[in-house]
């Protein structure tokens, strides 16, 4: 599910959406937000500091990422700037607030956390996957991610008609590129090396 971009775009054309993520956080921030929890506007530094060491909740993910520098999982506090109208916590607060609107209040959605081989998939489903990119900086606590390990799961998927698209930089032989992009603010962050190109693969 991730920071669920496209689980807001997708889930009001379906009647039943179950979003899953390995990282604890996540589920519980969205599941809140659908709950009518509203985030805060604002986060110290002591603040931000001191959920980095608590259980996992959703205002620890939502400090996490929405008040951190370039939205790395605690990668630094991001230091609101008046002077140039940036102000972290409350430009997350909206960009979920829009995610929100976008999802119809994701009252369709089902969040849970666990590993992808645990997520329930039924035949005949449309399955979309957003594995960590092969060679990145790995994803919230940092665990690992074996990247040939989730592509010959996610061919066997297909074979049980369910409909597979991943989101990647590159895919085996036997996916479809659907599309592609450059993200403007990835580019930004690769600094001298070649922007990171994001793919769908069906």
């Amino acid at each position: 599910m991730g920071g669920c971009a496209m689980t807001a775009h997708l889930a009001p054309h379906f009647g039943r959406v179950l979003a899953s993520d390995l990282h604890q956080d996540l589920p519980l921030l969205f599941a809140a937000l659908r709950d009518g929890w509203q985030p805060p506007e604002a986060v110290s530094l002591e603040e931000y500091k001191s959920l980095r060491h608590v259980a996992p909740s959703a205002l620890r993910c939502f400090a996490g990422y929405a008040c951190s520098f370039g939205g790395k999982w605690f990668g630094g506090y991001a230091k609101d700037n008046p002077a140039q109208g940036r102000y972290y916590a409350g430009a997350g607060a909206r960009g979920l607030a829009k995610a929100m609107t976008l999802a119809r209040g994701f009252r369709n959605v089902e969040f849970r956390h666990g590993a992808y081989q645990d997520v329930p998939v039924p035949p005949g489903a449309v399955l979309y996957c957003d594995p960590p990119y092969r060679g990145t900086t790995p994803p919230g606590e940092g665990w690992p991610f074996d990247s040939t390990e989730f592509w010959a799961w996610a061919g066997r998927q297909r074979a049980r008609e369910v409909r597979v698209y991943v989101s990647e930089e590159a895919a085996p032989p036997g996916w479809r590129l659907v599309a592609e992009v450059t993200p403007h603010q990835v580019a930004m962050r690769r600094g001298g090396k070649a922007p990171l190109v994001e793919r769908l693969f069906a």
